[in-house]
């Protein structure tokens, strides 16, 4: 079955680290990476199904409905488990993680 797990925290929360350590197999998804709009990560996972891909995570911020809505289509269109982690860093420790690094 194929999987999409999205990963969810402020800029700097360790949402990155967290998909490393958590999900080393699973193929990352996010802008960093892949670079231009959210928009575009929708294609590229499709792409990877393709591919025969089946779990994918996905390290944005993802900080409104919209930002999430558009892989929550992708869910219901495939067969395919979809969960949210979202990471509860207290947003004055990753800001000032941000401006540190």
């Amino acid at each position: 079955m194929k999987e999409i797990v999205l990963v969810i925290g402020y800029p700097a929360s360790g949402k990155s680290t967290y998909a490393l350590q958590e999900f080393p197999k699973h193929p990352r998804v996010n802008r960093d990476t892949l670079g231009g709009k959210i928009e575009g990560l929708v294609p590229y996972i499709e792409k990877k199904i393709a591919e025969g891909h089946k779990q994918f995570v996905l390290d944005n911020t993802h900080a409104n409905v919209a930002s999430r809505g558009m892989f929550v289509k992708l869910a219901q269109i495939l067969p395919t488990c979809f969960w949210a982690d979202f990471l509860l860093v207290p947003q004055a420790y990753a800001w000032t993680w941000l401006r540190v690094h």
